[in-house]
């Protein structure tokens, strides 16, 4: 994998990196994944968005590690839902199941992230004690 959004994302569609004939339609969707993301909380708070394959991962989320590898697989699973729906329905279901399981897992995430700032919360306590 590189660290260009762009072309890691061309990469999972099986597209070859050097191959530009379908960048505009690939941001396109990489973009609208980027809204999807910035809706729920994910992300730069006034959004984010690709023009070329300069753009990296860890402009997006550099301090998020744990994150940003979610983000990397829903990128993944809603860009081939978006650009390319597979024909097998095994194959659809797969994808759509990782794409919502990610995308409630990020939701979460965001949602505690959130709180924690309001509330000072270190989430270092141990609620079971």
């Amino acid at each position: 994998m590189t660290n260009s959004i762009l072309d890691d994302v061309k990469l999972q569609l099986g597209i070859d990196e050097t191959d530009d004939s379908f960048d505009p339609q690939v941001i396109d969707t990489i973009n609208t994944i980027f809204d999807i993301l910035n809706q729920i909380g994910v992300g730069p708070a006034d959004g984010f968005y690709i023009e070329d394959n300069t753009t990296t991962w860890d402009s997006y989320l550099s301090e998020h590690g744990k994150t940003l590898r979610m983000v990397r697989t829903y990128m993944y699973a809603k860009a081939r839902l978006i650009f390319d729906p597979p024909l097998s329905s095994a194959v659809m279901d797969a994808l759509t199941k990782i794409a919502d399981e990610t995308e409630f897992r990020l939701k979460t995430q965001a949602e505690y992230d959130r709180f924690k700032s309001i509330t000072g919360d270190t989430g270092e306590q141990n609620y079971y004690k």
